[in-house]
């Protein structure tokens, strides 16, 4: 089987989502094992947090996330892939060439809905995770890495602006089970920037009831110190695991790791 494909995706920006994929891999990382981070948003601000803007910007299409949605040449996925300044930590980076594959109608977009996942199939033996970075919008970027996860992580703001695009997400969600990925299973909803406000308490207690426990127990916090990590492309793991935030992703990967072990038993029971 290989590694297990993790994506994160909220149709709406500035939620945490790419912060949470950064940190996240860090952490596997020094737990052991091997992590592939695939950047699938056009923004391309996980590639940034590793290697920069301007390698970013000067990256051409043929080496970046773009040349697998590209019919006119194939390039191998082994070639895409660039270690980071973490050991075990690789990445596939995106970049502006993507912009134009990322098409609002994804399930119109013939054998390219298929491509990200074809391609990781073919280094999945090599990995013991991929986490995939969705861009904030649910076109053809967003619906592959559905196509190509095993898992769907959604980080939100327990605000409203945070939380109104759920609907959406569990329409594409089941849209992709009905279609390309019919053993795609929902980890959780992660609340991300949580603040000692008494909104985002109220929320909070809305949105476990609402969603019981499909909402992650762990919460992370609103804190400088993830801001403060990306000028050195380290993640909290290996810049400041200690402080609360650090803890706070240490428990995430705890936590995440569970609900997938909970959620293979589930299935085998079934099967």
């Amino acid at each position: 089987m290989g590694a297990i494909i993790v994506s994160s995706l909220n149709q709406k920006g500035g939620v945490g989502k790419t912060t949470t994929i950064f940190n996240l891999g860090g952490q596997l990382t020094k737990e052991g094992y091997r992590v592939l981070l695939c950047d699938v948003d056009p923004q391309a601000s996980l590639s940034q947090g590793f290697f920069g803007p301007e390698v970013v910007r000067s990256l051409p299409k043929e080496s970046c996330v773009a040349a697998l949605f590209d019919d006119a040449g194939v390039v191998p996925v082994e070639a895409l892939i660039r270690p980071t300044n973490v050991t075990n930590l690789s990445l596939i980076p995106s970049a502006r060439h993507l912009n134009p594959y990322n098409i609002p109608e994804p399930r119109f977009a013939g054998f390219t809905q298929v491509a990200l996942r074809d391609a990781l199939n073919d280094v999945r033996s090599s990995f013991d995770w991929v986490l995939i970075d969705c861009p904030p919008n649910l076109g053809l970027c967003s619906w592959s890495a559905l196509t190509a996860s095993d898992f769907l992580l959604v980080p939100f703001q327990p605000e409203d602006f945070g939380c109104q695009g759920i609907f959406e997400i569990d329409q594409t969600f089941q849209a992709v089970r009905a279609s390309t990925n019919g053993h795609l299973q929902l980890a959780g909803y992660l609340l991300t920037m949580v603040k000692r406000r008494a909104m985002h308490r109220a929320y909070e207690e809305l949105l476990r009831k609402s969603y019981g426990n499909k909402v992650f127990t762990v919460t992370i916090p609103d804190a400088a110190v993830f801001t403060e990590a990306i000028p050195k492309g380290l993640p909290l793991s290996h810049f400041k695991p200690n402080t609360v935030a650090g803890r706070s992703i240490r428990d995430l990967a705890a936590e995440l790791q569970s609900r997938i072990a909970t959620l293979n038993d589930q299935n085998r029971e079934v099967a």
